[in-house]
């Protein structure tokens, strides 16, 4: 992304990947949702991509993604009092399935702010973990980010 456009967006521009989130810059202000783009490069709970047990991202929403999030379903982190809770490192590497940690874990998404039906949600504008993986929260989030990337 040129500079004159970081300064636009408040990103860095000597960190082509600001958030950290394994999405570059200039790709989250993109058109395209699939390809990173609509995304915000100053939030790391945008992309859904999961770390594997080497604690590795492959830059893409896939099958994998969707399964290790689905195989800590129902892991939460003791409201907060767990060791690996939802204010722990994301990039850590992660505890073996199903224990909790909050690379998998998303907060739900606020209604779209353009779209008429509120009862739809911007899967790319997630918040923080929340310490509760579930179906509607975790599951249904990176399942509809399935094929997104930024490579």
């Amino acid at each position: 992304m040129p500079d004159a456009l970081e300064t636009v967006y408040g990103t860095n521009p000597n960190d082509p990947d600001t958030d950290k989130d394994g999405c570059l810059d200039g790709r989250e202000v993109g058109p395209s949702e699939m390809l990173g783009g609509r995304r915000n490069p100053l939030n790391f709970w945008d992309f859904y991509d999961t770390p594997d047990a080497a604690n590795v991202r492959d830059k893409v929403v896939n099958i994998q993604d969707i399964l290790r999030v689905a195989r800590r379903f129902s892991a939460n982190d003791a409201g907060g009092t767990a060791p690996i809770n939802r204010l722990s490192d994301p990039f850590s590497a992660p505890p073996p399935e199903p224990a909790y940690h909050p690379a998998f874990d998303r907060f739900d998404p606020p209604p779209a702010a353009v779209e008429p039906d509120p009862t739809k949600r911007e899967v790319w504008d997630l918040q923080a973990a929340d310490g509760f993986i579930t179906v509607v929260q975790d599951i249904r989030l990176v399942a509809a980010q399935f094929g997104h990337s930024c490579l």
